[in-house]
């Protein structure tokens, strides 16, 4: 069975965003990579390429490109947890 990427295609304003949260100073760093990861798949790598690159685990990769097709910008931030904050 061939696995195939999720596609990445970026507006205007998604990829200004993600520069943005790539080289800002007080960006956290969770989001700078999550951002870095979009980037690069939207320019064409593979998720095999960018985890070694970026030096994570195609998962991580995988499960970053599938959220942001789904749900975009917002889909970088994290996941509400269940329990008391």
């Amino acid at each position: 069975m061939a696995y195939t990427s999720t596609a990445i295609l970026l507006t205007a304003e998604e990829s200004s965003a993600l520069e943005k949260n790539v080289r800002g100073a007080k960006t956290e760093q969770r989001l700078a990579f999550r951002s870095r990861i979009i980037l690069l798949a939207a320019d064409g790598m593979g998720t095999g390429a960018i985890a070694a690159q970026l030096q994570t685990s195609p998962a991580t990769v995988s499960k970053w490109r599938v959220r942001f097709a789904r749900v975009g910008l917002e889909g970088l931030a994290d996941a509400p947890r269940c329990g008391a904050p």
